[in-house]
């Protein structure tokens, strides 16, 4: 899988951000560092503040128009991520989960069948980087804890995919 050079780029200030965050041990300042040698502020006319919805969980999000290769810069940014949260907590992390979210339901379809096919070039690209040892699931496989258990977390890459309209559900269930 050939990434075209701002997807490389891209990548880059994801490596940028969590060498940052090694350092640094703080994900706000981090974030605020790679801004600033992209000659972009953070706050006022900038970026905005870093939001740590998630405690402590430092979220990526890459911004990239319609056809620009978001899903090929998701796959291949995922052993970059945890080859750099070993570093920074120096020791082997544990339990791999990625919430892989999406805008609509047509493209968590999309998204799912290209991740389980053990054929297509992104899948093969995250085989490539855990060993095989992967597992995509939907929200509701994750919910009903089908291999998702400790020991699957422990043993693969479990990817779950989500849409952000699954997350906007009035409905208390789940």
């Amino acid at each position: 899988m050939e990434l075209k050079q701002y997807q490389k780029r891209a990548l880059s200030d994801l490596d940028i951000f969590m060498g940052h965050l090694r350092d640094l041990k703080n994900i706000p300042g981090a974030y605020i560092q790679t801004w600033l040698e992209n000659g972009i502020t953070v706050g006022g006319d900038g970026m905005p503040p870093y939001q740590d919805t998630i405690p402590r969980v430092p979220h990526v999000c890459f911004k990239v128009p319609t056809g620009g290769g978001k899903t090929v810069m998701a796959c291949a940014s995922l052993r970059h991520i945890y080859d750099d949260i070993e570093q920074i907590t120096a020791a082997p992390v544990k339990d791999k989960v990625v919430v892989w979210l999406v805008p609509s339901d047509a493209i968590l379809e999309q998204t799912l069948t290209t991740l389980r096919d053990a054929n297509h070039p992104y899948r093969r690209q995250i085989n490539t980087d855990f060993g095989g040892r992967v597992e995509v699931l939907d929200r509701a496989q994750a919910q009903n804890a089908q291999n998702f258990t400790p020991a699957t977390v422990r043993e693969n890459l479990t990817i779950i995919v989500m849409s952000f309209d699954s997350l906007r559900t009035k409905r208390t269930e789940g």
